[in-house]
């Protein structure tokens, strides 16, 4: 299912090719596509503001996360059981999980690789998320982020539904608060544009 207006994406298409859930932001920057790479592989979860109250109303009742002090977003989440599954260095990145988010207490699966992401059994939901730099020309460029989820069951399916009506709000709140500190990392004064 592509939403309107959206470009072909390569790695995430392969990630996840068919889904019924997703949302789709992006934002200006004004820096050089290389700067906002850099920022996009660089900047913390400290740096997302809303990432924080809204994470901490999902984590109620379950123990907060330890030893990700000092990493960036991506590389935290990847140690929270996401996967990298695709991307190209300076342009994209696609991250994915699986999971049975609707839980009280989630219940994640980290898949080993592309390939056992892509074959995970019934039961459960498979989420992807990509990022990816745009070049505009001299110092300009967008920024994109996508969100795909899949369920793998009838069952996943309605138990997702049922969730993403009450955290589509607040995930799409987290997805462009990200973007604006991608975006005050590349333009801030200590990036090399």
């Amino acid at each position: 299912m592509r939403m309107d207006n959206e470009s072909a994406w390569p790695d995430l298409d392969s990630a996840l090719p068919s889904w019924s859930f997703a949302s789709a932001h992006h934002i200006a920057v004004r820096a050089s596509a290389e700067a906002a790479w850099r920022a996009l592989l660089e900047v913390r979860p400290s740096e997302v503001h809303l990432l924080g109250p809204l994470m901490f109303l999902r984590r109620l009742g379950t123990p907060r996360p330890r030893g990700l002090a000092g990493l960036s977003l991506l590389d935290a989440m990847c140690a929270q059981g996401f996967r990298r599954l695709g991307g190209t260095a300076g342009h994209d990145v696609v991250v994915g999980t699986i999971g049975r988010f609707w839980s009280w207490r989630p219940d994640m699966a980290t898949p080993a690789d592309a390939a056992g992401f892509s074959s995970f059994s019934p039961g459960w939901a498979k989420g992807v998320m990509g990022f990816r730099v745009v070049a505009l020309g001299g110092d300009a460029c967008r920024l994109e982020t996508r969100t795909r989820v899949a369920a793998t069951s009838p069952d996943a399916h309605r138990a997702f539904a049922r969730y993403w009506r009450v955290v589509r709000i607040g995930s799409a709140l987290i997805r462009r608060s990200w973007l604006q500190a991608i975006r005050r990392r590349a333009e801030g004064p200590s990036s090399s544009r």
